[in-house]
């Protein structure tokens, strides 16, 4: 049994370049701009997916270059002990690589859908009853997850992480 790799940051530079980057042609739709973002945001912050579902638009305000997102705390995730994490940008030229220039260009386009509304959902649910209301499911998220990283050709040269598999 051969132990595969963890998820680096040139992994998440691939996953990006594949969703986000070069390699596309054409408009990309807003789901696939929340998973890059929803993924970038939890390898920056050190967050579970229960977390990152869980923000809103108020929990991440820019500073700079940079992002500050204040996690809510507990089981009922509140924001008595809050845990705040600044995602530092990068100065670099391709900023659409960049993991913060990439969950700022789709706060700009969910914005853009939906009016500013601190308590909006970050990674919402796009289509259905449910549209902008409710987090985008863990079955969902997986799903996709699953064929960006075949795409990218990191299904086999990572670790399967159990929460994806």
């Amino acid at each position: 049994m051969v132990k595969k790799a963890p998820f680096s940051r040139g992994n998440l530079k691939t996953f990006l370049e594949e969703i986000v980057g070069q390699k596309r042609s054409g408009e990309i739709p807003l789901k696939d701009w929340r998973l890059a973002a929803e993924l970038s945001l939890m390898y920056l912050t050190f967050s579970r997916f229960e977390e990152a579902k869980e923000l809103t638009l108020g929990q991440v305000v820019e500073e700079g270059q940079d992002l500050v997102v204040t996690f809510k705390k507990g089981k009922q995730y509140q924001f008595g002990e809050a845990r705040t994490s600044v995602m530092a940008g990068d100065s670099g030229k391709n900023e659409k690589l960049d993991p913060v220039g990439v969950v700022k260009t789709y706060m700009a386009l969910l914005v853009q859908k939906v009016e500013r509304n601190p308590n909006q959902c970050l990674f919402p649910v796009l289509t259905g009853k449910t549209a902008w209301r409710k987090p985008a499911a863990y079955s969902v998220v997986r799903s996709q997850f699953k064929f960006w990283m075949q795409r990218a050709g990191l299904w086999e040269k990572v670790a399967h992480n159990k929460i994806y598999d």
